[in-house]
């Protein structure tokens, strides 16, 4: 994991030792003392009983970790639908079924609400075609809804094509890569059900990353739509959550990510530099931001040289 684009304040492992091969990842696992869905569920239930250890945390946390191995161990272990929305019962389903659920949650969640409307003023206004970047594409659910806007398309970012089910880009989780940052037309920058596989400092530092890139596309300004289970606001009810150190924990086949404050995330988004246009709390835990972030506006030219030009033709 090459520091690259992110700020170095953020990117901080929290050990020492990183985890790169699939071996490596397999005997985390089974360190933990799980190696497929049946004693995975035991271990879980366990720690949500007994707590967690500071060893258990740091052992697959996503920032010490290779995550384009760790979602292949996951896919090849079949620890459940990757872009989840699937119910133990439905585990192994086809992938058609996993986007049917996933496309009816990002639509409850109003996942490409900005985008949508985005779409349409650029096409009342003739102003041609424009992007709308992905992060975590997972089995391309939202790329048909993306694309449905005939002057939008749609690209994406994820740390694994799924053996070819998607055609993202690949990144490490930390690093949006330099193509994508360099593309002036992306307007919109959407994520569903992805940020609570990152760290905090992964998360930040993609915060960052899409400022800068929205900020600096052929509009200056775009907006950033990003719903996950990031936010610690429905942990009470929920059992599914890890407590240690008066800190909640979501854990994603071993894998420990911490939930945040709904105040922190609102600060977090804020420190990029982004405004934050409405928050959709959902019963099931997941939460939505649409935030917007303009840069300075694309100079004009002064009023001799535009003269001065007209002279000359």
């Amino acid at each position: 994991m090459e520091q690259a684009l992110i700020d170095s304040e953020y990117y901080v492992r929290t050990t020492s030792d990183t985890i790169e091969t699939r071996e490596e990842i397999l005997d985390a696992c089974r360190a933990l003392g799980f190696n497929d869905n049946k004693s995975f569920d035991e271990y879980y239930a366990r720690v949500i009983k007994e707590g967690v250890s500071q060893t258990d945390l740091e052992l697959l946390d996503p920032a010490n970790v290779n995550l384009t191995e760790f979602w292949k161990v996951c896919e090849e272990l079949h620890f459940g639908a990757i872009c989840g929305a699937v119910s133990k019962a439905e585990q192994h389903a086809p992938i058609d079924q996993c986007n049917f659920y996933n496309w009816i949650l990002s639509v409850q969640a109003n996942v490409l609400g900005n985008a949508d409307i985005v779409a349409q003023k650029i096409r009342n206004a003739n102003l041609g075609d424009f992007n709308v970047l992905e992060i975590g594409v997972g089995y391309n659910v939202l790329k048909r809804g993306v694309e449905a806007n005939p002057n939008a398309k749609h690209i994406g970012i994820d740390v694994s094509n799924y053996n070819g089910l998607n055609d993202a880009i690949l990144y490490d989780g930390w690093n949006i890569p330099q193509e994508v940052m360099e593309n002036k037309d992306i307007l919109c920058v959407v994520s569903c059900n992805v940020f609570q596989h990152l760290s905090i400092n992964q998360r930040r530092a993609l915060y960052a990353q899409v400022a800068k890139l929205l900020k600096g596309n052929k509009f200056n300004s775009g907006t950033f739509d990003v719903t996950s289970q990031i936010c610690d606001y429905w942990v009470e009810p929920d059992k599914r959550f890890v407590k240690y150190n008066e800190n909640y924990y979501i854990c994603t086949f071993g894998q420990f990510t911490q939930l945040q404050t709904t105040l922190e995330i609102q600060k977090d988004l804020a420190d990029a530099g982004f405004n934050i246009t409405s928050i959709n709390y959902r019963m099931d835990g997941l939460v939505s931001y649409s935030c917007h972030i303009a840069g300075p506006a694309p100079e004009q030219p002064a009023v001799a040289d535009t003269q001065e030009k007209e002279k000359e033709v």
